[in-house]
């Protein structure tokens, strides 16, 4: 699952993640809020991995995981921004449903880290 407002950038992150893996089901949001309504909503198939960036309009990262932590699910959720801000990394690392911090681009290093810790929380 994708959770980030930048088309564009979805778009490029989903090329890289079916190129890993032409398997991969990928949904995006360009928001925390429908997200999460999507999370909520347990006749959803549930995702293995949530990348999630801070900065969005409607409801951003830190919003939609102030509400994520009271969820009953299990997901590896990183961190995908483009902040390189320690005060953000610092407030990510408060959540303790975050696996993991990465700033973008993503990348097929990035990529191979994430599989390796889906089930491994590294942060």
């Amino acid at each position: 699952m994708l959770i980030d407002d930048d088309t564009a950038n979805n778009f490029l992150n989903k090329m890289f993640l079916t190129n890993y893996d032409s398997k991969m089901n990928i949904i995006e949001f360009l928001n925390g809020k429908d997200a999460l309504i999507y999370l909520k909503n347990s006749e959803n198939k549930m995702p293995d991995l949530i990348l999630l960036d801070i900065n969005m309009p409607i409801m951003n990262g830190f919003e939609f995981l102030e509400q994520y932590q009271n969820l009953d699910c299990n997901i590896t959720l990183n961190m995908l921004t483009t902040s390189v801000d320690d005060r953000d990394y610092d407030k990510a690392k408060l959540f303790s449903k975050v696996n993991n911090y990465y700033t973008k681009p993503l990348n097929n290093d990035v990529i191979n880290e994430m599989i390796i810790s889906l089930d491994n929380n590294q942060f």
